[in-house]
């Protein structure tokens, strides 16, 4: 779709900087402000049952401001991965509405920076979002052991993994179980 059968306001340019990105958008960004602001505009493929926006393609939304808005205030060329994101929804968006996205830096250290997003239409704020991304090295290594088994790996030090029992175990030390 172009800028004008979108209505993208002014400043606004055509993003595709993933496969996915292509799918749920067309993604805009304005590049006037570090970091920058990006946009959709609700469409009926992009609303749940309830006819508004469906909450996966907000959370998107927010997950690319953040991680573009880290990299143009840190680092361009940083390698970012989220590690952990925090969304809450304020009021509902709905079809053909302009939603925007803005990032605000909040720490940065060596490896992690954390960051908020707000998601605003007509003046609103639509969704809060609290992220923390983690910066990749050359040491670092996505090891993916079978379906639903991920480990991530920074140099000698393992630090994640995606799987119920390892959740599991974590819950048990907390609750003083061991094991």
């Amino acid at each position: 779709m172009t800028l004008e059968e979108q209505h993208v306001p002014d400043g606004f340019e055509a993003f595709d900087s993933s496969p996915f990105l292509t799918v749920i958008g067309p993604v805009w960004v304005c590049r006037r402000h570090v970091p920058p602001t990006f946009g959709i505009r609700i469409d009926e493929r992009h609303t749940n049952t309830s006819g508004t926006a469906h909450g996966a393609l907000l959370v998107a939304l927010a997950d690319v401001a953040l991680g573009h808005g880290i990299r143009a205030v840190a680092d361009r060329n940083l390698r970012l991965v989220t590690a952990g994101l925090t969304v809450d929804f304020a009021r509902p968006a709905r079809v053909g509405d302009w939603v925007e996205a803005h990032a605000d830096i909040q720490h940065q250290s060596r490896r992690n920076v954390f960051a908020n997003c707000y998601l605003v239409s007509d003046g609103q704020r639509v969704v809060r979002a609290s992220g923390s991304t983690r910066s990749w090295t050359s040491e670092t290594q996505v090891v993916r052991l079978s379906l639903g088994v991920v480990v991530i790996v920074y140099g000698d030090h393992h630090r994640a993994t995606i799987d119920g029992s390892f959740r599991r175990r974590c819950s048990s030390r907390r609750r003083g179980r061991g094991g």
